[in-house]
């Protein structure tokens, strides 16, 4: 864009993470008897029922171990895992709770309370559940995580719902004394891929950037990576200008450049 811009000045700001799970999943505020961390127990096969092969600290859930195993002297393709512990959030207030199986089924209580369950029905892809938490307390985690096919992996976290307000300001600041804004806002290979499914709609956090942008500049364009179906009910009657760029590639935002600046037709 700025190549292509000529004498313009273009300003930019990263605005909210098109995958929050991304640093989320790097969670580790948590305690155990073993240390700062989760005492994991794991086990051959499909039960808790046996002596657990491994006892460790894992410090965050945040595996995609795919057709491996764990551990290098694990002689058991078939495994499973159990976490308990307790968690400590850093300020009070509405949070999300995040987790992601791969290939799996698994269960997860939260303060002694059933949050998630899948296992008697595998559930692929991001999964969030709301909760009022305060900095004051510690919370009870136990996760529970089996492995049902060739693929394994588990990602778990805990992040307050505001954390992005900062960033969204910062992109609207910018909208505000510019002549025209680009909104880059849609998903990515952690977020949409084979195997699992995705929410219809972007982020909330993206659909909030985009709705505050253009509330402030009419000149705005909504550049939208995506590669299916999006619901677009909530903020597309205020954008004048979009731009459905699925997955360019490489050189993508040559492309979209070349696009928003008039050098190519997108139609061909």
């Amino acid at each position: 864009i700025d190549a292509l811009s000529g004498q313009a000045s273009v300003s930019y700001a990263a605005g909210p993470e098109l995958d929050p799970r991304r640093e989320i999943f790097d969670f580790c505020d948590f305690e155990s008897d073993l240390g700062k961390g989760l005492r994991a127990e794991y086990f051959a096969g499909d039960t808790f029922s046996d002596r657990p092969t491994h006892v460790c600290l894992d410090q965050k859930i945040n595996f995609r171990w795919g057709p491996s195993t764990p551990f290098a002297d694990s002689d058991s393709e078939q495994f499973c895992v159990r976490w308990t512990g307790m968690a400590r959030v850093r300020q009070s207030g509405e949070h999300i709770i995040y987790s992601k199986g791969y290939d799996s089924a698994y269960r997860i209580w939260f303060d002694d309370k059933l949050l998630v369950d899948s296992w008697n029905c595998e559930v692929h892809g991001a999964c969030e559940i709301k909760q009022e938490l305060s900095n004051d307390r510690m919370y009870r985690v136990k996760i529970e995580w089996l492995k049902t096919k060739y693929w394994s992996g588990l990602q778990f976290g805990i992040s307050p719902v505001e954390r992005s307000a900062s960033s969204l300001e910062d992109c609207v600041a910018l909208a505000r004394e510019a002549d025209a804004a680009i909104v880059c806002v849609g998903f990515n290979e952690n977020t949409e891929g084979e195997g699992f499914d995705r929410k219809f709609g972007i982020s909330q956090e993206s659909e909030r950037l985009i709705r505050d942008v253009t509330r402030i500049q009419e000149n705005t364009i909504v550049v939208l990576n995506a590669g299916g179906g999006v619901d677009m009910r909530s903020w597309i009657d205020s954008v004048p200008g979009l731009i459905f760029a699925f997955y360019p590639g490489q050189e993508g935002g040559q492309a979209i450049g070349d696009i928003i600046f008039g050098n190519h037709c997108p139609s061909g």
